[in-house]
């Protein structure tokens, strides 16, 4: 430790000065691994301005199996519940129910919907905050989602603009890698009538 080293890619050298007869220097050396790879070898080889007489011994080689940790992941699962049809200018609940399958707790749960403009957001009920900018609508969960856990956040759309079939699309994310993003996004049907 403590000494003098210059270290570049893939190679470094560090001068030990002078080593007496029978002496021996200890030292430590850290490595970063920057790929995903099942072993890494460092070679070591020993030098000076003095004549050795038996070389063989001046390498050795360090060989590490790396234990490569998977990434942690969370499978979300959306689902909605609404009505079919409603009447233009009416108000209507649709449920978004957000299911964590696991393996992992899940944060920064998002819930975030494509609104056609024959929809406008009125209110939300529920563990989230909303709020709509342009067509979209933005739903942040409060808290992390543990494994098998499911909350669901109720909003209040009216129906506006236009009147026959609409579609609106929703998705679900958060801070893991999610193994089966199909069932994050769900395409929500409705048919407006005319008013009654």
């Amino acid at each position: 430790g403590g000494q003098p080293c210059a270290l570049a890619a893939g190679s470094g050298s560090c001068s030990l000065g002078t080593l007496g007869s029978g002496a021996q220097v200890e030292g430590e050396v850290r490595v970063r691994v920057s790929s995903a790879i099942p072993q890494v070898a460092v070679r070591f080889g020993a030098s000076s301005s003095t004549m050795d007489p038996v070389l063989p011994n001046n390498g050795a080689e360090a060989i590490a199996t790396l234990a490569v940790s998977a990434p942690l992941t969370a499978d979300l699962v959306l689902a909605l519940n609404g009505p079919a049809q409603t009447r233009l200018g009416e108000q209507f609940s649709l449920s978004a129910a957000l299911r964590n399958e696991g393996p992992e707790s899940v944060a920064g749960v998002r819930l975030v919907g494509s609104l056609p403009t024959a929809l406008r957001f009125i209110s939300a009920a529920g563990p989230a905050s909303c709020a709509q900018t342009g067509q979209e609508l933005r739903c942040d969960l409060t808290g992390s989602l543990s494994a098998g856990e499911q909350r669901i956040v109720t909003l209040t759309l009216a129906a506006q603009n236009n009147i026959g079939a609409v579609t609106a699309s929703f998705a679900a994310s958060g801070n893991l890698a999610d193994p089966r993003p199909i069932n994050n996004t769900v395409t929500y049907a409705l048919n407006i009538g005319t008013p009654g």
